[in-house]
């Protein structure tokens, strides 16, 4: 199974705040027979400030991590993204 949207990313949004938090989360996911987790935390200008550097730098450590853990799910990253004015220049800039 796939599961498409989550906030496992740990430190980053309102979802795991931490890392053992975070590994946890993948260990239920596993166990409810998840294959591929899509890491998609908030880009939500003002409230969660996430671009795609920081979030790759991240997303990097915590494939490591969760490896390290002896979790075996295949990590994706994507996001959620808050549609609004201030998200077109954010796109144009390739910042997201």
């Amino acid at each position: 199974m796939i599961d498409m949207h989550s906030h496992i990313l740990p430190g980053v949004d309102d979802g795991a705040s931490d890392l053992s938090q975070a590994l946890e989360m993948l260990r239920l996911a596993q166990a409810d027979g998840v294959a591929t987790q899509v890491l998609t935390p908030h880009i939500h200008i003002g409230r969660f400030n996430n671009s795609l550097g920081n979030l790759t730098q991240r997303f990097i450590q915590f494939k490591q991590q969760v490896k390290q853990a002896g979790i075996a799910i295949e990590l994706k990253l994507g996001a959620e993204v808050r549609i609004g004015p201030e998200i077109m220049p954010i796109v144009q800039s390739q910042q997201i």
